[in-house]
């Protein structure tokens, strides 16, 4: 039992850590597939709606650049896979350049790309969350990854 769970504990660090071992939860349901035009409705409401509730969106970017990023992705989106779309609105976001804006792609994330969370904590690596075929992992340390120790 303790080898299984450390063999799939660095097994679900190595892929989150490099993403070399794509890992489904099957329970979970795919986020939704939206239309080009759908996308490109949120691609111009984000456009229009961070600059508009943010208290200083161009405090470190320029006005005309974050527009032009927001049109060349609007037209980019019916040649775009649903993760460039995500990647590209993730990037807008980032423009703003401040630790207090950001965009978290639930419905990516809760797809159940992987099947554990892990934190750092000031005392090691630990498994936060886990799905109900990794229970027996929660609350455990991360003590090696590979060749690598903590």
């Amino acid at each position: 039992m303790r080898n299984r769970w450390f063999f799939e504990v660095v097994k679900a660090c190595l892929v989150i850590a490099l993403g070399v071992l794509p890992i489904a939860i099957s329970a979970q349901t795919p986020p939704p597939k939206l239309t080009a035009a759908q996308w490109q409705a949120d691609v111009r409401f984000l456009g229009d709606e961070l600059p508009r509730r943010h208290k200083n969106a161009y405090h470190r970017m320029k006005r005309e650049d974050f527009e032009a990023a927001v049109n060349k992705l609007y037209s980019g989106v019916p040649n775009m896979t649903h993760d460039e779309i995500i990647v590209g609105l993730l990037k807008l976001v980032a423009m703003v350049n401040d630790g207090h804006t950001n965009m978290v792609p639930r419905p990516f994330f809760q797809s159940g790309v992987y099947p554990i969370r892990l934190y750092l904590f000031s005392d090691g690596l630990y498994v936060q969350k886990a799905a109900p075929a990794y229970a027996d992992m929660l609350g455990g340390r991360v003590v090696r990854i590979g060749n690598m120790k903590r």
